[in-house]
């Protein structure tokens, strides 16, 4: 009975955390525009907003929006614009918002079950049980199954593959068969970095491979590109007039290709934008490609230092060491990437690491169960400390200033609008100066609440301000030879840090 509801314990008081957290955040930059996309794929029944990534997530973001309130797409204007459309404002605003973000929580439920059962099924119920805790207890985990975005479900996915892969390795029966295959497809249209990163864990955990492996896994790949098709609605959309592929035998098996043109086209625009490259914030230093030191610097601040201590153990463990690769691996994948923009884009990483860490944990409490305590207490106490503030928290070693590390989604995702307005009535104060980086509409949400102005402009008064103007947008300005627009606020210490992004002056008199 234990075993059963010490992993239930776990998941529930880890998705309790999660769901505390829908109604905290004002939305963060991209999730109007996934809602949008999502709501497209319910109403409209096609996939054409935007293809870069595939619909696996925005179909669950645009889920219940969708079929509880009929919430719609306007095709009219660009995505951004009609997600915060179908939001509207005050408490439609928020239950919106809840009703997307409550989308994502399954993935969290299938990342967890599926390490857990994973490790249970390859080593022994305690490695399982501590496998659980440590996945249930990750902030980066925790803040991105609160968010209505597309960075947890190819992270839940992969882990599911792994798991079924790795037991259809060691017993090929059909059903082992299906459900690898069924995880491999869904996990294929929840983001398109699966194509690198799922050859990589099969070439790691195959173990034998006879001719009934080869038979069943062309089988599986079959399946797996029906499930794409599916998530597409099976729409075809020909690269050639239609007519040029109703000839032979052969050009009519060409022409299935035309279920797959969207997969592609998304494919191809991923591709394009990795090359182009993309703004990103390192260390006080702004760039527009990427910067190879980013995923593990990212990884090494925002990840719990217990965890990080289990995953140096877990090198002492002959039978971890497959999953530090399934660590090391893709860490090695991700360095070249020049769209750097947070941690969320390693969150692949978790899988081996969550592994690792479980099985040394397990280790410390068969052999230094002091040291285990110690660990797990210290971990809970981060996770603790971090609420609600997971996606955005950093471990110990980051300090007083994390913006000096990262800025972007990793700190400042625009988050945190409505708490400032929180602080301001609670203050007592009717109109701020706000300098915010955020996809708020604050003129539409807080009419007459607050007032633009040019950020040189010094001035008495209340400054509300988002951290990421301050450290990403001043590292902008030096490197260009310019004076930071915001530099003047150094002199005055902030009356109020709201959550993670924003910071209150109360400016009594111009220095």
């Amino acid at each position: 009975m234990i075993r059963f509801w010490l992993p239930l314990a776990l998941l529930v008081i880890g998705s309790v955390r999660i769901a505390s957290t829908w109604g905290v955040f004002s939305q963060t930059f991209d999730e109007a525009f996934h809602l949008a996309c999502g709501l497209e794929w319910w109403e409209k029944k096609q996939y054409t907003r935007e293809r870069q990534h595939p619909p696996l997530a925005r179909i669950a973001v645009g889920a219940l929006p969708y079929l509880l309130e009929g919430r719609q797409d306007n095709p009219e204007v660009d995505p951004h614009r009609s997600g915060v459309a179908a939001l509207g404002t005050g408490e439609q605003y928020r239950r919106g918002l809840l009703l997307a973000r409550a989308g994502i929580l399954p993935f969290f439920w299938i990342f967890c079950v599926s390490l857990w059962r994973w490790t249970l099924f390859r080593f022994s119920p305690e490695i399982g049980l501590a496998t659980l805790f440590v996945a249930s207890q990750l902030p980066p985990i925790l803040g991105h199954s609160g968010l209505a975005t597309t960075d947890l479900a190819p992270v839940a996915l992969l882990a599911a593959f792994g798991w079924r892969f790795d037991e259809w390795q060691r017993d090929p029966r059909w059903p082992n068969t299906l459900w690898a295959a069924l995880a491999l497809g869904l996990a294929l249209v929840s983001k398109f970095t699966v194509l690198a990163f799922a050859p990589v864990f099969a070439a790691i955990l195959i173990r034998k491979f006879s001719r009934r492996h080869a038979v069943q896994l062309l089988a599986g790949l079959l399946l797996a590109l029906v499930v794409i098709a599916s998530a597409y609605r099976f729409r075809k959309e020909f690269w050639k007039p239609r007519e040029e592929m109703r000839g032979s035998v052969s050009a009519r098996v060409a022409g299935l290709g035309a279920f797959f043109t969207a997969y592609a086209e998304g494919v191809e625009v991923a591709r394009k934008h990795n090359a182009e490259g993309h703004f990103t914030y390192l260390l006080g230093h702004s760039g527009n490609t990427g910067d190879w030191r980013f995923f593990p610097v990212a990884f090494f601040f925002k990840t719990p230092i217990p965890v990080l201590i289990l995953l140096a153990l877990a090198l002492l463990r002959r039978e971890a060491r497959w999953a530090w690769c399934l660590f090391a691996v893709p860490l090695l994948i991700l360095l070249p990437s020049n769209v750097n923009l947070g941690i969320r884009h390693a969150l692949v990483l978790y899988i081996g690491v969550t592994i690792a860490a479980g099985i040394a944990l397990a280790h410390l409490w068969s052999a230094r169960r002091y040291i285990a305590i110690a660990l797990g207490v210290w971990l809970t106490w981060n996770t603790t400390e971090a609420h609600p503030d997971y996606a955005f928290w950093f471990n110990e070693f980051a300090g007083a200033h994390p913006e000096r590390i990262l800025a972007e989604s990793d700190l400042d995702w625009g988050q945190d609008l409505h708490r400032a307005v929180a602080a301001l009535d609670r203050r007592g104060i009717a109109k701020c100066r706000l300098a915010y980086f955020g996809a708020v509409e604050w003129q539409e949400q807080f009419p007459g609440r607050f007032e633009e102005f040019w950020w040189p402009l010094e001035a008495p008064g209340c400054t509300l301000v988002s951290v990421r103007n301050q450290s990403f947008e001043a590292a902008r300005a030096v490197q260009a030879g310019l004076k930071p627009e915001l530099d003047w606020l150094k002199k005055y210490e902030p009356a109020e840090t709201i959550g993670r992004s924003m910071r209150l002056y109360l400016i009594d008199k111009v220095h």
